[in-house]
């Protein structure tokens, strides 16, 4: 990867101790964020040009704050470029439309029907009405936005980068219809297509048209859980798309104060694909001959992978594409085709994160089903103290809703293994101490 994702990493590393291998995925969503529309991608391998976003959750424990206080300094370049064009909106001496509106007017006056016209000056016009309408697309970051809100930021943004703490990712799940637009609006940037208007319930004028919206979930284990075993049809297809990764202090005490210090070198770079972004025209981008077939043999490589889990390949080619487009302009080439060694290193890191996702998203799973077993030991903790005594292990399991040994049995093991309970030479069951969730 760029030497500036490496030093970001490392300073991450040096202020917390965070694993600068799990920084990576919520760098390259900053970064796609940041190029925006700016770089589309052709091929014969997708049937329209691309423009696919990245989306990363980083899984936090034990340290409140981390993950947003790291992803704040991280997408820094972005909140200070919205504050300015806020600014320069607030500034304008008319409404930007009226000025659109007199430039074209200019424009057309000053050349008449002249059928020649000067390349330069009619250059000079078209970047004073480009500069116009990226006035128009000030938005570059939302920050927990309400359910339902997110294709508003999306339509007066030529790339958003969208944060969810805990507590705001808890109501999007929770509110079904509007979360599900969101989600919605989320998994067809992921894909590079436009939404649909019928499911976010707008008019197809007013329609984001493939937006870029790169989006940051910090959430802890337990909702994390809840946004990966949802049955909602919306959030279940964009989950595919997340990037996980766990973030974990190493003082889990340690408490958040002052500002990371953001190398100077990413700060740059960042801001240079914003100016790219507003200076130039969209870049249409291609893939050289060796990359186009590097790409085709992954998605052959990710077709079998996924063939028995019945995950869609495209998912992780658009990916990898996402990644091919932020290396490639992560320098500003004047070249528009994407190289081999280029498209290498985008599929080198796309696996590095695929494995590290899936590690990460089985992981919350795990902990969650034990969070469960253990609830469940808890409440039969409590059936077993009431008897105010030695049980025979039959009379416990008839005091239950659910009579059956099957049942309990391995709630009964996970209190005999963790020293909650204990069973007496006499094959009678005895409370030790009070496992977390029990009552007192």
């Amino acid at each position: 990867m760029p030497g500036e994702f490496k030093q970001l990493a490392l300073e991450i590393e040096s202020s917390f101790g965070v694993a600068p291998d799990s920084v990576l995925g919520p760098e390259l969503v900053v970064a796609r964020a940041a190029i925006g529309q700016c770089s589309v991608l052709k091929s014969r391998l997708f049937g329209c040009a691309v423009t696919a976003s990245l989306s990363a959750a980083a899984v936090c424990e034990g340290t409140p704050g981390l993950a947003e206080h790291i992803v704040h300094a991280m997408s820094s370049p972005l909140w200070d470029e919205q504050e300015n064009r806020i600014d320069a909106l607030a500034n304008w001496p008319v409404p930007v439309e009226t000025a659109i509106q007199q430039t074209v007017d200019e424009r057309d006056s000053f050349f008449g029907e002249n059928s020649v016209r000067d390349p330069e000056i009619e250059r000079s016009f078209e970047l004073r009405i480009r500069a116009l309408r990226n006035a128009q697309k000030w938005q570059l970051v939302c920050e927990n936005i309400p359910a339902g809100a997110l294709w508003q930021c999306a339509a007066a943004s030529s790339g958003l980068f969208a944060i969810y703490s805990d507590r705001s990712l808890s109501r999007l799940l929770a509110a079904k219809a509007a979360g599900g637009r969101d989600f919605h609006l989320l998994m067809r940037a992921a894909q590079g297509r436009s939404p649909d208007p019928q499911a976010l319930k707008i008019p197809a004028d007013r329609l984001p048209v493939r937006p870029v919206v790169g989006c940051f979930f910090s959430c802890g284990q337990r909702t994390a859980a809840r946004l990966i075993t949802s049955v909602e049809p919306a959030v279940r297809d964009f989950t595919s798309h997340v990037l996980f990764c766990s973030w974990k202090a190493a003082n889990s005490s340690q408490q958040i104060t002052g500002r990371l210090r953001v190398p100077p070198a990413w700060y740059s770079r960042i801001s240079a694909l914003l100016e790219m972004r507003n200076s130039e025209k969209s870049r249409l981008l291609t893939l050289s001959k060796k990359a186009e077939e590097l790409l085709d043999q992954y998605a052959q490589e990710m077709g079998r992978a996924m063939l028995e889990k019945g995950e869609s390949v495209r998912c992780a080619v658009v990916q990898a594409t996402a990644i091919g487009i932020i290396l490639h302009e992560w320098n500003r080439p004047s070249a528009t085709q994407i190289s081999d060694d280029t498209m290498a290193r985008a599929l080198a890191a796309n696996r590095f994160l695929i494995d590290q996702s899936q590690t990460t998203a089985r992981l919350i799973i795990a902990g969650n089903e034990e969070r469960a077993l253990l609830a469940k030991a808890a409440s039969l903790w409590d059936t077993l103290q009431s008897f105010g005594g030695p049980v025979v292990e039959r009379e416990l399991y008839r005091s239950c809703a659910n009579n059956r040994k099957s049942a309990h049995s391995a709630e009964l093991d996970l209190l005999l293994k963790n020293g909650y309970a204990r069973r007496l030479e006499d094959g009678r069951l005895q409370i030790v101490s009070r496992p977390p969730g029990a009552r007192p």
